[in-house]
């Protein structure tokens, strides 16, 4: 009798497990690591495919979180979408076999949206501007995938390393000295216009 409870006793555990095992839901994501290099005025698409080897249909919500966007003072707001946002993965699926695509896509306009934020008697007062990418900006980001219809929230994530290529330092100056250049011509003729228009008012009124 002694032996007939051993043996249940081990069995038990393991019908009870059949069922957790079957109902399982697994989501992966491939590749596991993106570099993506983005020259002026480009825009640049990859992609990552996710899947589902478990047993049952999942919905997921993908989204785009950035690690090095947001300073003390300073957050960059990056052009950068995921698409589409939401998917439904069907059970028993694999990277190879009836996996996802999520679209990412990158435009670099050679100026980079900023948030200052201030903080003024206790609240945050945010100030947006645009400020051009001088050499290259290196950002780090991730893909996120969480599950959207289970009890326990499941989320995977792949890396991305991005590499806006901007100006350079040297053009940048060269660009600032022109432009400085041109202001200082047109104010220098505006300056010969109105001191000429002048002389002439006071010649007329003289002989008037």
């Amino acid at each position: 009798m002694n032996v007939y409870k051993k043996i249940l006793l081990f069995i038990l555990p393991l019908v009870l497990l059949i069922p957790i095992v079957h109902s399982s839901i697994t989501v992966g994501i491939w590749p596991a690591e993106i570099n993506m290099t983005v020259f002026p005025f480009e825009r640049t698409y990859n992609y990552v495919y996710l899947f589902n080897p478990g047993d049952r249909d999942v919905n997921v919500k993908v989204s785009f979180i950035c690690n090095t966007c947001k300073g003390k003072s300073f957050i960059d707001d990056l052009n950068v979408n995921i698409y589409p946002s939401y998917v439904n993965l069907k059970n028993n699926t694999t990277p190879n076999l009836g996996a996802k695509q999520i679209v990412i896509d990158i435009k670099n306009n050679l100026f980079i949206k900023k948030i200052f934020v201030l903080k003024v008697f206790g609240k945050s007062l945010e100030i947006p501007f645009y400020a051009p990418i001088l050499g290259n900006k290196y950002i780090k980001g991730k893909v996120v995938a969480e599950t959207t219809d289970t009890k326990t929230i499941m989320m995977i994530t792949s890396k991305i390393n991005i590499n806006l290529v901007g100006i350079s330092y040297t053009k940048f100056i060269l660009f600032i000295f022109t432009i400085l250049f041109f202001l200082i011509l047109i104010a220098f003729k505006y300056y010969k216009e109105t001191k000429k228009m002048k002389m002439e008012e006071r010649q007329i009124n003289l002989f008037s």
